[in-house]
């Protein structure tokens, strides 16, 4: 009787811890998102999975053939956000909301930007805002995104970090990974 033994390759071996983890990781670990930055951005921090949305899509009812239309979108947790030098300087965020047109996301309005001193030891917890939008009646798709800022000491910017929000609390009940414009509750 020939017995047949196989070896996995070095690559193999590394795809297969690859995969291990990435189905071990925590759910938060397909939630708010870095889509880029500029400088040399600080960390930060933000509850956004499934369990806990991010955000929640905020609607007015009433409209025309029973539609509920957005008005803007809540992020429903204080975002952290380190500083990048040992002592104080300002820190913050800025909301956008963005909106799939065309097969890419444009910004369609930007919200009160919110800021607080922070150092490396000493992080600012900055409040949550809610982002008011006119009522929007198209059907596309919409969402958050969080411009973060490290400020110099003389106030200007040093760096920043845009941050997808991926988890919406909806009208309807349950998550989504976006806003809808209109929802028909005919």
């Amino acid at each position: 009787m020939t017995r047949i033994m196989y070896r996995p390759t070095r690559a193999g071996m590394v795809g297969l811890l690859a995969l291990v983890g990435l189905l071990m990781a925590p759910a938060s670990a397909f939630a708010a998102h870095s889509i880029g930055h500029t400088g040399s951005p600080g960390t930060w921090a933000l509850t956004d999975r499934a369990a806990e949305p991010g955000a929640k899509c905020s609607y007015a009812g009433g409209g025309t053939a029973g539609s509920v239309y957005l008005t803007g979108i809540k992020l429903l947790h204080d975002p952290v956000v380190w500083g990048i030098h040992s002592g104080l300087r300002s820190v913050g965020y800025q909301p956008i909301i963005q909106q799939w047109k065309s097969g890419a996301w444009v910004n369609v309005h930007k919200g009160t930007l919110v800021t607080s001193p922070a150092s490396l030891t000493h992080p600012a917890t900055l409040p949550a805002e809610r982002t008011p939008l006119p009522p929007v009646s198209n059907p596309s798709q919409f969402r958050l995104v969080l411009k973060l800022i490290w400020y110099r000491a003389d106030a200007s910017v040093e760096a920043t970090r845009r941050v997808v929000v991926d988890s919406y609390a909806r009208l309807t009940g349950g998550v989504g990974s976006s806003c809808k414009g209109r929802i028909v509750t005919v």
